[in-house]
């Protein structure tokens, strides 16, 4: 039998961190090489990840800083929810396991 995946998994240095009441968001920004003929330049994307988990986010709160390396990975996640009469359409990432990788240098202020 197969089987689908719902998963993502990225690396990257954190540029935000936003805590809420239930949840804490970070925002990961990740470098990649997008492929042209000259063998690829360099893209950096910033994706929003959602923490729920309690002790995660109370670990985020006391240990990360913008600037350090994170690993993380969990689900993609589609909603929507409807603004002044217009239905609005989003994807979340939603973070299973989330890790500090290394601390920001101090050279990289």
């Amino acid at each position: 039998m197969a089987y689908d995946i719902n998963r993502f998994e990225q690396i990257g240095r954190i540029a935000r961190i936003n805590e809420f009441d239930t949840a804490t968001k970070v925002v990961i920004a990740s470098d990649r090489r997008a492929p042209n003929g000259n063998g690829g330049k360099k893209h950096t994307s910033f994706n929003s990840v959602t923490i729920f988990n309690k002790s995660t986010r109370d670990y985020i709160h006391e240990h990360v800083e913008v600037g350090d390396q994170v690993g993380c990975n969990g689900y993609i996640e589609t909603g929507s929810y409807e603004k002044e009469g217009v239905t609005v359409y989003g994807v979340d990432l939603i973070a299973i396991q989330f890790g500090l990788l290394s601390k920001k240098r101090e050279s990289e202020d």
